[in-house]
């Protein structure tokens, strides 16, 4: 009987947490400002301060630590190719060229390592609330964290106008949805522009280049006669 309302009570909180827990679209197309604060290193004496201003597809972050160490950058994650604005001062463009897999340390994969730890640190431990909630704190910026996730990691491209289901948790991210990443290295073009003939030029050399090669006769060796069978 005790086991019975044990497993009753586990399912009860279990569909609490399903339906509490936001969708991939609530995230998609929610509008928020969260502003996350602690004291940090050394000794407590200034504040680290993360702020995320969200507004559907875009996302505006800014960090500030011991007060003169200032960044922000910008990520549309609607936007190909996948790619990053890093909007201290002149805004500076970084496009995505490779994964940012193994021991990647380009400037792409670097910037958003730094954003990544830069959620993790100052955002999702210090937020306050549940991370399903997306009216928390916390569901806010983990909702943010994901987002950025899909998009810089994952090379995949939302768009507002469509539904999705499991892309946030990556269960439903399939190769054929990820944008193709662009690379900056391109081949040279093979000229391959027909030459111009000059009226009146001597084109001798490039007709006898186009000219198909004459096989040479074959050779047939000449019989000779045996002196012995020779009769007169």
């Amino acid at each position: 009987m005790l086991l019975c309302k044990f497993n009753v009570v586990l399912l009860t909180l279990l569909l609490s947490l399903n339906i509490s827990a936001f969708s991939d679209n609530e995230c998609l197309k929610s509008t928020f400002q969260v502003t996350i604060s602690h004291k940090g290193q050394p000794f407590g004496l200034a504040k680290n301060v993360l702020h995320i201003d969200k507004s559907a597809c875009i996302l505006k972050i800014s960090h500030q630590k011991l007060k003169f160490i200032n960044k922000s950058w910008m990520i549309d994650v609607c936007r190909e190719p996948v790619h990053i604005k890093n909007t201290k001062g002149a805004v500076q463009i970084i496009k995505k060229t490779k994964e940012c897999s193994g021991k990647a340390t380009d400037e792409f994969c670097s910037k958003y390592n730094t954003i990544r730890m830069t959620i993790q640190d100052d955002g999702l431990i210090f937020a306050e609330g549940e991370k399903e909630n997306i009216e928390s704190d916390h569901g806010k910026v983990y909702c943010s964290y994901q987002l950025l996730n899909a998009y810089l990691d994952n090379s995949f491209v939302f768009s507002s106008s469509k539904d999705y289901e499991g892309i946030l948790s990556g269960k439903n991210i399939k190769k054929v949805e990820r944008v193709e990443i662009i690379s900056n290295q391109t081949e040279p073009a093979v000229n391959s522009a027909p030459r111009p003939v000059m009226e009146g030029a001597d084109n001798s050399e490039e007709n006898k280049s186009n000219e198909a090669p004459i096989e040479p006769a074959p050779v047939t060796e000449e019989k000779k006669e045996d002196p012995k069978t020779t009769t007169f």
